[in-house]
């Protein structure tokens, strides 16, 4: 049957498709579809801006950490009791971004694709609370307008294309189920509902607690189906409220349901509120009245971009919108502010004016009440204006553009009005699509912001952030040098400046942002404590600033005072104390280096880092056992933290137990491998491990592969070749092996040894022989190795004077080498008996150089600690043998 007493329409649901069967919901299709089909072309986007922080760099999405942890940090996986909290609490948001990660880890696609089809999905059921919510009215075709506007209004870009807009998403789609069931329910089990799906929408998004005002307008204002100014006079001047005693229960259970929810997040917040910077919210740290105007000017702002989304940008702070200081001198400002609230409070009279208007009044509330939380007027927010947040409000303003299309159809011809629809949801689509574009990537993104806000130097900052990161430093200087200029007290400008200059290898440029960017800090006054709450952040200019000047050994004392001066300015400033200890382990006070690491524990009793650094000053001083402790509470801490996975499995490696323990150290170093694609170094490592363990075919196996990452890698080119010929009785092989590594390293003397050993003894090729044992002597003039075996192949020519001439300087070079000694006496015998030939002399003393080279992928913050792949050891003596492999491993990190 129709809804009203007018014929019905095309697009209503007709009498004879009932009857006939058919339930094809064609708007409710046409809505998903176009929905998902708009922002495809975000599913190929990367992650960007904050999703960064939210997705790329939490912790909390790792399997490895407790999934109970999501309750106690925040959206970025900070702990809620820390100041630097941003007390953005939504655990269940972070759950699905766990969900993804657990199918494809950090796979953008998989993130991208859940966001999209929660926004088809949103579309959807906005459609059916519309048609719920409408009922009796013009339902389908208000409520058809209004999805078609919310799936492609392009405002939505950023909360869709963005990754943390799924925020928005999830707690859109609980808000709506709310709404609905608290409508659908007159009794109080929809109160209950109602509150269930508020609690955990607010547990995606803060925002979503809002649902509970719109169910009590809801109650007072559209279940009567809207009430008059009029008799609001009445009601109120007489005494009798026009509302019943079980409606005025309902709402008092929502309020009682509401103020539970504000003290839970109120206790989960440790009764603080977020710090935000004036960069964040310039107005927010404006003096009176300009802070309460320039709060009053962000309503019609936000309203333009749900009327006009153009132009968007990724980010509103710092300078992006002027202060309103005063009507007087800033009329143009005044008259926006003006005429917002003449079209709000002509909204509010045509609610008010006529019970049959009560759907604008619907309207009106949701485009408010969920908008309250970030507009600024109760409290501050991190942001001039975020679009994202304008996800929720958008509805109730599409419901209203919707409840005004139906109007307008009496007034103009229905062909116009159609292809005035048509042509605006065509638009917003093209936008829309194009706008997905913006987010593929960092760059892209905040290269289009700057063209909308050139006085944000975030922007600026940011631009220059995504050419850093793809080691474009030239290109990236003049954008951080444009945001130092747009916001001349940024801090943080100056240190990216000063970065960039460090990197490109002008110190001195480099050292004077660094002291312009401390100059801008708050000074403490001579005599008084510090009070000031100094971000982290900008704390790090006294840090880099020492980190620069210490690499001038005479500057210690200087860097070690800077580094002070920020550890007395924030004393839970990590950064600065591990940078002191590092300081002093390099000026020789190791025991004060501890100190600093246990304070640093103090603060953050879970941070890999600390704990991998005592760790490797434990190594230093030889307590393995304690280093390999502390190793492990860094992987207990962070699984894949990749140094402390090296240093463990190297301890491991070289323990006395054996068998367990180098188990241990094999999954560590292909745990490391995976991470570490394109490192040889745990690959070598694992070659090691398993000629130690004599199997001697996946040694070769590990070698290949190592070699296939690194194709010059000395020392696996140097083992490998020393096991074909030592272990496996290879020596074709060793040889090719042993030439690739001179072709790539033409100075390794053991190579050129190892190749003499088989050009003598295996090709019977005295003079070729000769040549690489003389190359290696001029490479290493003082080795007796090298000098022996080239006196070894005198010996093989018949050359005897030469042979010892040559073996007496060989023994002056070692004089504590036998071998040496034994080989000089069999050639004098000789020469004193005349004989023509050394036929027994040692034939086969040419000994390559013993032992493997060992790795050198030893690194640690703040300092890097490399190996040599070189190997100690004698030659062998006249059996002609070389010495068999040692698998050893002389890397070590520093701090």
């Amino acid at each position: 049957m129709p809804t009203s007493g007018k014929p019905k329409s095309s697009s209503s649901h007709s009498d004879e498709a009932e009857e006939s069967g058919v339930k094809f919901d064609h708007h409710m299709v046409y809505v998903t579809i176009l929905a998902a089909a708009c922002y495809v072309t975000s599913l190929h986007c990367d992650f960007v801006f904050d999703d960064a922080s939210a997705v790329r760099d939490n912790k909390d999405l790792r399997p490895h950490v407790p999934w109970t942890q999501l309750f106690r940090n925040d959206f970025w996986g900070t702990p809620m009791a820390e100041e630097k909290s941003h007390k953005s609490y939504r655990p269940l948001t972070v759950l699905t971004f766990r969900l993804n990660y657990a199918l494809a880890e950090l796979a953008p696609f998989g993130y991208h694709l859940g966001n999209v089809g929660l926004h088809a999905l949103v579309s959807a059921m906005f459609l059916a609370a519309c048609r719920a919510l409408l009922s009796g009215i013009v339902q389908e075709r208000a409520s058809a307008v209004a999805a078609y506007l919310f799936a492609l209004h392009p405002v939505h870009t950023e909360a869709v294309a963005g990754v943390v807009g799924r925020a928005e998403l999830l707690s859109a789609a609980l808000f709506l189920l709310a709404l609905r069931a608290f409508a659908a329910r007159r009794d109080y089990s929809g109160v209950w509902l109602a509150v269930l799906y508020a609690a955990l929408g607010t547990l995606c998004k803060e925002q979503a607690i809002t649902v509970v005002a719109v169910c009590a307008f809801h109650e007072l204002y559209v279940a009567r189906r809207g009430i008059t100014l009029g008799q609001l006079v009445a009601a109120f001047s007489t005494g009798q409220l026009p509302w019943s005693r079980r409606s005025l229960a309902r709402c008092a259970l929502l309020l009682g349901a509401t103020a539970g929810l504000m003290w839970a997040r109120i206790r989960v917040m440790g009764a603080q509120l977020p710090v935000f910077t004036r960069f964040d919210n310039p107005a927010a740290h404006s003096p009176t009245p300009t802070r309460q105007l320039t709060f009053n000017l962000l309503l019609p702002l936000n309203l333009l971009l749900l009327l006009l989304p153009w132009p968007l940008c990724a980010d509103w702070t710092m300078g992006s919108v002027p202060l309103f200081e005063s009507p007087l001198t800033q009329p143009h400002l005044a008259a926006l502010v003006l005429a917002f609230y003449a079209w709000l409070l002509g909204l509010v009279w045509v609610a008010l004016r006529s019970r049959a208007n009560w759907p604008v009044g619907l309207g009106l509330a949701m485009l408010a009440l969920p908008f309250l939380p970030a507009s600024n007027l109760f409290f501050p927010v991190g942001f001039v204006i975020a679009e994202r947040v304008l996800y929720l409000p958008s509805m109730g303003f599409c419901l209203l553009v919707g409840l005004g299309y139906d109007r307008l159809r009496h007034r103009l011809p229905e062909s116009v009005c159609r292809l005035g629809l048509l042509m605006t949801l065509i638009a917003f689509s093209g936008k829309t699509l194009c706008r997905n574009c913006d987010w593929k990537d960092e760059y892209s993104l905040f290269t289009s912001a700057v063209r909308v806000n050139p006085n944000n130097a975030k922007l600026w900052n940011n631009v220059g952030h995504s050419l850093e990161k793809i080691e474009k430093f030239s290109e990236a200087l003049p954008f951080f040098l444009k945001a130092a200029s747009v916001q001349p007290d940024d801090i943080g400008a100056h240190q990216n400046v000063a970065r960039t200059y460090a990197t490109l290898g002008d110190k001195v440029m480099a050292e004077k942002f660094y002291r312009q960017a401390v100059a801008l800090m708050p000074q403490p006054k001579k005599g008084q404590s510090y009070t000031a709450r100094v971000a982290p952040a900008n704390l790090k200019a006294y840090v880099s600033l020492a980190t620069l000047i210490s690499n001038d050994t005479s500057r210690y004392a200087e860097a070690d005072q800077l580094l002070l001066t920020a550890i007395n300015m924030r004393p839970d400033f990590i950064d600065a104390h591990q940078n002191r200890a590092d300081l002093l382990i390099r000026m020789n006070r190791t025991e004060e280096a501890r100190r600093h690491y246990d304070l640093a524990l103090q603060h953050r009793p879970d941070h890999a880092d600390i704990l991998f650094n005592i760790g490797v000053l434990e190594l230093r001083a030889n307590r393995k056992r304690e280093a390999l402790f502390w190793f492990r509470r860094a992987l207990q801490s962070e699984p894949r933290h990749r140094l402390a996975l090296h240093n463990a499995a190297s301890v491991l490696q070289d323990s006395p137990a054996g068998g367990a323990d180098r188990q241990t150290a094999k999954q560590m170093l292909e745990q490391l491998a995976e991470l570490e694609p394109d490192n040889a170094g745990p690959l070598f490592s694992l070659a090691m491990i398993y000629t130690d363990m004599r199997d001697l075919r996946s040694a070769e196996l590990y070698y290949r592969r190592a070699l296939h990452r690194d194709p010059a890698m000395r020392g696996a080119l140097f083992n490998l070749a020393l096991m074909y010929h030592n272990e496996m009785g290879r020596p074709l092989m060793a040889k090719e092996t042993a030439e690739t590594l001179l072709r790539h390293h033409p100075d390794h003397m053991k190579g050129h040894l190892l190749l003499g050993d088989i050009h003598l003894n295996h090709l019977k090729d005295v003079s070729g022989a000769a040549a690489y044992f003389y190359k290696a002597h001029q490479l290493e003039p003082t080795s007796p190795q090298a000098l022996h075996n080239l006196c070894v192949t005198m010996v093989e020519s018949g050359r005897l004077r030469e042979a010892e001439q040559c073996l007496a300087r060989a023994v002056q070079l070692g004089p504590n080498e036998d071998y040496i000694r034994n080989h000089l006496a069999i050639v004098r015998n000789r020469l004193a008996q005349g004989a023509a030939t050394a036929s027994g002399a040692a034939s086969g003393a040419s000994g390559a150089a013993s032992g493997p080279a060992s790795g050198a992928s030893g690194a640690a913050s703040g300092a890097s600690g490399a190996a040599s792949d070189a190997t100690s050891g004698p030659a062998s003596g006249a059996s002609g043998g070389s010495s068999g492999v040692r698998a050893a491993s002389d890397a070590t990190s520093g701090v």
